[in-house]
């Protein structure tokens, strides 16, 4: 076992976090050497950043299997190694941001794991020392010898490490998610959107309802003479309606009974929701044309769109029609709003619903004000190439 000794100056403002180190690294002594290194090396030339701007260290300091993976490792003994991360980083002068390029360290840093999904987010990590330090995780340079269409967020990550690193604070937006409206608050966010609106995006939820239902009785054991209750899902339904017209707010409007506890009351939500939809304005969304028109359209909400002009995932289409067009992907490039698309889901549901109804709401308001920024984004982009037409 030979351990690979962190590189780089202590007074460096950028950290950069391995999880293993392998091959190349193990036989020349060195953190990131090799074809990874060699693969870093053209981003950084191309982003006017270099070697000696970086501290760089591994969470595991040794090449512990010739498969290089950390999970590998006993969890004990990653823990440890994790716990001597945290007191190699607060022992730094003042590093102004750290860039994580694994699970291991990503989750050691700020709790997340998946780090093909919360790659290109802003976050926050307090040290030992009390220091708030910026986080942006990037792909381990290694996974494009295996995934090369990943080149693109890889560079795009390290054009926003390369900007990013110029200034301390984190500059997340600041937005207001109004997830309780009543019905006098609808038909005031109607008359304004009426007024003021430029582009009126909307976004709809369509979770199955989770159902229990008995099925006889236990014959024996504890439970005998219990009733027997499975859990189903119900069909598909619209729960929630979601608007921007502006970056910094969103309105979301529950279109359950639950909420509005009135039929009278959940039909005027609706009568409202079918006002704004028919205003003159622009209408956009994410996929909001394959997906939330038709739904829109059932007879059952009878809520055509008016005027439907502008859905983000067309536009990123038009953008680069070989790139992915995820709405997370496309946030994760484009905007400043870290990965947000796991907040509605518990993680053991089948029904895409949580049972924090409130943090449903504002996923459901994050998303209007995250597709309204990408329109607002691509429709430059393509505007000042003289694409939209083809659009």
């Amino acid at each position: 076992m030979r351990v690979v000794p962190d590189d780089g100056y202590r007074s460096a403002r950028l950290v950069l976090i391995g999880e293993m180190p392998a091959q190349h690294e193990e036989a020349q002594g060195r953190p990131f050497v090799g074809p990874s290194g060699g693969v870093l090396a053209k981003w950084w030339r191309d982003v006017g950043l270099q070697r000696s701007d970086f501290y760089i260290t591994n969470v595991v300091p040794y090449r512990h299997n010739k498969a290089n993976k950390v999970e590998s490792v006993p969890w004990d003994e990653r823990q440890q190694y994790v716990e001597e991360l945290h007191d190699r980083i607060a022992a730094l002068d003042d590093p102004w941001l750290i860039v994580p390029t694994g699970n291991t360290a990503l989750q050691a840093l700020v709790g997340k794991t998946g780090i093909t999904r919360h790659r290109g987010s802003i976050y926050a990590y307090r040290d030992r020392r009390g220091r708030i330090i910026k986080v942006i995780p990037t792909i381990h340079p290694a996974a494009l010898f295996r995934t090369p269409y990943w080149e693109k967020r890889c560079i795009m990550d390290w054009r926003r490490i390369a900007s990013d690193v110029t200034f301390r604070d984190l500059r997340l937006p600041e937005r207001e998610h109004f997830i309780k409206p009543s019905i006098s608050d609808l038909q005031d966010f109607y008359e304004d959107a009426k007024q003021r609106a430029k582009c009126l995006v909307f976004d709809i939820e369509t979770p199955r309802k989770k159902l229990q239902m008995q099925e006889g009785v236990y014959k024996s054991g504890k439970r005998k003479g219990l009733p027997k209750i499975k859990t189903t899902l119900g069909d598909a339904r619209i729960t929630l309606v979601g608007f921007s017209f502006e970056s910094h707010f969103s309105f979301t409007v529950d279109t359950t009974l639950e909420y509005w506890r009135d039929e009278q009351q959940l039909k005027e939500a609706w009568d409202v929701i079918r006002l704004l939809m028919a205003l003159p304005v622009p209408k956009g969304g994410q996929n909001a044309y394959a997906f939330d028109v038709p739904w829109l359209l059932e007879p059952d909400y009878a809520c055509p769109v008016t005027n439907f002009l502008w859905d983000s995932l067309c536009l990123n289409h038009t953008r680069d029609g070989r790139d992915d067009h995820a709405m997370h992907y496309q946030q994760s490039l484009y905007t400043r709003e870290p990965y947000h698309k796991d907040e509605a889901k518990d993680p053991d549901e089948m029904s895409k619903w949580t049972s924090d109804l409130d943090q449903f709401r504002r996923y459901n308001g994050k998303d209007c004000c995250v597709a309204l920024d990408l329109i607002d984004e691509h429709l430059s982009y393509l505007g000042e190439r003289n694409r939209l037409q083809f659009y």
